[in-house]
């Protein structure tokens, strides 16, 4: 499960500090040993260790984050992170992690443990392989689901598939060294 769940529980006796190892009860279970205000994030699903993260503060509306880092809604009815923001086109997140469109925001987050192909149908973020973002039906006339795998692209430089050949923004509200990003449609 996705952070289906809030709980309350004690700290732990010696809770890691955001940019800290942690360990997690489960790859999304919300469950481990974070200082209060954040969580374990990247956790391998082998190990359960990951790395933590600061939640998002102040009103959905007006989030506050560390600096270097955004707000990204993992989901947006519960999770909502701060993380490094990175560019889907020159994809420099760690291995088994991709640089993927979460919210208003592009965050390394990791893959799904099948991710799927282009034009294949996906559910979540990390359903789609690395350079794919997971959009709804309407822009895919081709997509036999609810959602589809798409490609990212170039803005400045289109390079999309004859099947979805428009290049538009990625994003309502780029920041500026992320405006070149779109995703094809």
């Amino acid at each position: 499960d996705w952070w289906t769940t809030s709980t309350c529980r004690a700290p732990a006796p010696a809770p890691a500090a955001i940019g800290e190892s942690c360990n997690s009860e489960g790859t999304f279970s919300g469950q481990d040993n974070c200082e209060a205000h954040a969580t374990c994030w990247g956790i391998d699903p082998q190990t359960n260790v990951g790395t933590c993260v600061a939640l998002c503060g102040g009103a959905p509306h007006d989030p506050i984050c560390p600096p270097g880092t955004a707000c990204a809604l993992a989901d947006p009815m519960w999770a909502a992170f701060c993380l490094p923001v990175c560019d889907p086109l020159a994809d420099a997140c760690t291995t088994g992690q991709a640089c993927m469109q979460l919210g208003d925001t592009f965050a390394c987050a990791p893959l799904g443990e099948q991710p799927v192909t282009n034009g294949e149908a996906c559910d979540a973020p990390n359903d789609c392989a690395n350079g794919l973002v997971c959009v709804d039906a309407s822009r895919l006339p081709s997509c036999a689901g609810e959602r589809c795998c798409t490609a990212f692209c170039d803005l400045d430089a289109p390079n999309c598939s004859p099947e979805a050949p428009n290049c538009t923004p990625a994003l309502t509200q780029s920041p500026a060294e992320l405006a070149h990003v779109g995703l094809c449609s």
